[in-house]
């Protein structure tokens, strides 16, 4: 910690600071656009990339956080610095109270730069969490980490005692706030996180950025270095493959097996791609294997405005961090004859699912189910819904060999196997390069630089990346004279020689700007020590050359060596093709008589005797010359093309999810109709999900609104069946048996329909009636009446008429009976509406007076 005071977030936010321009840059008003570069080339910097990962430690309570020192006035600046005029950039440029917000400065670096317009540092992040760990270097020593996550703390960075020397400030996994936050605090050129971001998959699947080298300001001196190398690790087992990196990026991407959906997301903003350090082309994404990492650390540094006090702000990469989420379609246990739920059994239930496992998930199930044990079954049977998932957070990559000095005793470490799995954990443990940094400054106290811990990790990765290439080298070596496997693996070697081509010697020449950089980062005045940190890491430079210029010759002679090989490979198909080519020519003079006898002696048969017509032989001829140039036209269309490629590529992605290696060039048909028949069954399960799921609220929803009553008649049903069957059984009268049965009705529904009825919930027993009255309600007034008199004609006229015309009465009678009825129905409607008509105006006059 900087100072013992308690942090105030009320002093987080800085005294209103001048234009961006004056943060970090000195003062001397200029003429030109020229002179305005020319300030810009005074602070001595350099212009690489490179970076590392790790997990954001502990964060602290703001509360905690040092107490801001004021900003000191300084209305005179050092004599050393320049500070360009506003004024003399145009007449746009005005004296501002506050810089502007990070966003108008990039909208204002896109209007001159593409890179930026089109670039990746304006865009929105996957996530928007803060991971900023700070430390402030004083004469002797170093301070504690301090933790940042909160936005609004980042402004607080700025304020630093007089004190410090040095302000040493690590990123890890830019987010939009951050970029926003710690450009706008210290006015950071935009192309500092932009080329940070490089090929990062920041903005989604985009890994085709042009390099740095190739903008318009690659000339221009500035104040960061940015640096790439590679780190090799082990690339665990995934569901995913790279087909579905571009989804991957834009959102999840959902795996479907037989037992399960395996839905993955990616937890980090930088997803960076790998590099496959592997020959041979049967490992799939469901097998361990070696691969380079590609990571990226950027440093930029400036001093702050009237204070000796140096920012130095370091961005690292996080580790590669995905979250996968098991659905199952069905419980992970099931019931035993006890009724408890026998875990043990999940291995024989998912069988056939072990194989499409990576060992990884395999794992990971077996600590949360003994986790699980602990904790004990009762929870694990109270959640019904929750057995059927599991989500499993995982970095999928693993240290091929350890990052920092290990030091053992080999002829004892191997006595206990306690001592064995410490061995294996140290040379096994995965961590970031910030942890590794930050460890690094926590185990030394004193004024440890940048540079040794950085240039450490780079040079054991680096060191690390030479010996797995040399043991590909060797391995293409020893099987390039077995002519089946080269055919196999000629492609996969090839990419893998041709990138180390490309990587080396520009790791090669970026490492010395970059380490020059950092000696500048070195907080200690003292040129002797200075001298003698230079001189070290120069002996180490030339070494990590002397090795890599080692396997750039190997790779050439390995690369010549490939290509003698493929000449004789071919020269030897070639050989191959001409002795079939003349054995097809010797049976050439064996059939071609055989085929003209038979076509001149095959033309004198009975069936030719009675020739047939002429225009049979025109509408053969057209209809077969048609359907043949028909199927041409048809191979060649581009629909056709577009959907063989489409398919072609969905076999690939399926055999790649499932572990099944494919060639190159070959896709065999059984494997295309199980990818056809997995994306058929696919929506064949959704659709019949969707139905099944609109079917139980169509079920739902009528048993809200008759359920009452189908309860009520089921249950009287039953209660009376009994009675019912037996009397009617009985050979009695049918008078007798009608009234019987009336009353046995009637008891049962005083005995069983009736308590129903008191026992079942108002809102269920009377949602026919309210959904009836509600759509009454709803309805106009013309249609409610209209209703009613159906209703009254129903009730009043068509019951009596149909009691009159069923009895045996003679016709005029019926026809008396029916005019009556007919009359009397009309006049009470009469009657009805007068009274109303009265009423309403009775209403009304009463309502007018009072």
């Amino acid at each position: 910690m900087a100072t013992g005071r308690p942090y105030d977030p009320a002093l987080a936010r800085p005294d209103p600071p001048a234009p961006p321009q004056n943060h970090l840059v000195s003062k001397n008003a200029t003429n030109s656009l020229e002179d305005l570069l020319r300030n810009a080339e005074d602070d001595n910097e350099s212009q690489h990339t490179q970076d590392a990962t790790s997990r954001p430690p502990a964060p602290t309570d703001p509360h905690d956080l040092p107490l801001p020192a004021s900003r000191p006035p300084s209305p005179q600046r050092p004599q050393g610095d320049r500070m360009v005029d506003p004024g003399q950039l145009g007449p746009r440029i005005t004296e501002q109270a506050s810089p502007p917000l990070y966003g108008e400065i990039l909208k204002n670096a896109g209007n001159v730069l593409e890179h930026i317009k089109n670039g990746s540092v304006g865009k929105d992040s996957r996530h928007g969490r803060i991971s900023i760990t700070y430390y402030d270097y004083f004469d002797n020593l170093i301070s504690d980490p301090t933790h940042i996550d909160d936005s609004a703390n980042v402004a607080a960075l700025y304020h630093v005692s007089e004190d410090v020397q040095q302000r040493l400030i690590f990123v890890e996994d830019l987010s939009k706030p951050t970029i926003d936050k710690l450009g706008e605090t210290f006015s950071i050129n935009p192309e500092f996180f932009e080329e940070h971001l490089l090929n990062s998959g920041y903005a989604g699947g985009k890994y085709d950025s042009p390099p740095a080298r190739n903008w318009s300001t690659a000339s221009f001196k500035k104040s960061y270095v940015s640096f790439r190398w590679i780190r090799p690790v082990y690339r665990l087992p995934t569901y995913f493959s790279s087909s579905d990196l571009d989804d991957l990026l834009d959102g999840s991407t959902t795996h479907f097996t037989r037992g399960k959906s395996v839905t993955t997301e990616i937890l980090t903003n930088i997803f960076r791609l790998e590099w496959g350090l592997w020959t041979d082309p049967t490992k799939t994404v469901r097998m361990k294997r070696v691969c380079g990492l590609e990571e990226r650390v950027s440093i930029w540094r400036k001093k702050l405005i009237g204070q000796n006090t140096e920012i130095v702000i370091v961005l690292l990469d996080p580790l590669p961090e995905i979250s996968e989420m098991h659905q199952y379609w069905a419980p992970i246990g099931f019931q035993g004859q006890n009724g408890e739920t026998d875990d043990d059994d999940d291995v024989s239930y998912h069988s056939s699912l072990i194989e499409e496992e990576p060992q990884r998930v395999r794992d990971q199930r077996s600590l949360a189910k003994s986790l699980d044990w602990l904790i004990g079954r009762e929870r694990r049977k109270s959640d019904k819904h929750e057995k059927n998932r599991e989500v499993l957070n995982t970095v999928i990559i693993e240290q091929i060999a350890s990052r920092q000095a290990v030091s053992a005793d080999l002829d004892r470490v191997f006595w206990t196997s306690q001592s064995v799995t410490d061995l294996e954990g140290r040379l096994k443990e995965t961590k970031s390069t910030k942890s590794e940094i930050c460890d690094a400054l926590r185990m030394n106290r004193g004024p440890l630089s940048l540079s040794k811990p950085l240039f450490q990790l780079i040079n054991q990765d680096t060191m690390t990346l030479l010996n797995q290439l040399r043991q590909v080298l060797d391995e293409i070596d020893i099987e390039m004279l077995d002519d089946a496997k080269m055919e196999d693996r000629l492609g996969l070697w090839r990419q893998i020689i041709n990138r180390a081509q490309r990587e080396l010697p520009e790791l090669r020449s970026s490492l010395e700007p970059f380490i020059e950089f950092l000696i500048g980062l070195h907080p200690l005045s003292s040129s002797m020590e200075l001298a003698a940190m230079r001189f070290e890491l120069t002996q180490d430079i030339h070494e990590v050359w002397k090795n890599i210029d080692h396997i750039i010759d190997r790779l050439q002679r390995t690369s010549g060596s490939l290509t003698s090989n493929m000449g004789l490979l071919d020269s030897r198909r070639s050989i191959d093709e001409a002795h079939a080519v003349a054995r097809l020519t010797e049976l050439a003079f064996i059939f071609v008589p055989l085929s003209f006898a038979a076509s001149v002696f095959g033309m004198q048969i009975e069936p030719f005797a009675d020739p047939v017509p002429l225009s049979n032989f025109f509408i053969v001829a057209i209809v077969v010359t048609s359907f043949a140039y028909l199927m041409r036209m048809t191979m060649r269309s581009h629909w056709l093309i577009d959907l063989k490629a489409t398919v072609r590529h969905d076999v690939r992605g399926y055999a790649a999810r499932n572990g099944q290696p494919v060639q190159p060039g070959t896709l065999p048909m059984l494997l295309v109709f199980r990818s056809i028949a997995t994306r058929l069954g696919t929506s064949i399960a959704r659709t019949c999900k969707w139905a099944a799921k609109r079917t139980s609220s169509a079920a739902e929803k009528l048993w809200a609104l008759l359920g009452f009553i189908i309860s009520f008649v089921l249950l009287n049903g039953v209660a009376s069946g009994i009675p019912l069957a037996v009397l009617w059984t009985c050979e009695l009268d049918s008078n007798i048996q009608d009234a019987v049965s009336i009353a046995i009705v009637l008891i049962v529904i005083v005995l069983v329909g009736v308590p129903f009825w008191f026992r079942s919930k108002p809102k269920f027993r009377n949602a026919l009636p309210d959904f009836i009255m509600d759509r009454v309600r709803q309805a106009p007034l013309w249609v409610r009446m209209t209703s009613i008199y159906l209703i009254l004609t129903a009730t009043f006229i068509v019951v009596p008429l149909a009691l009159v015309w069923t009895r045996p009465l003679a016709t005029g009678i019926k026809t008396g009976l029916t005019v009556g009825v007919v009359m009397v129905v009309i006049l009470v409607m009469l009657i009805i509406t007068l009274l109303g008509t009265l009423g309403r105006k009775s209403f009304d006059t009463f309502a007018r007076h009072t």
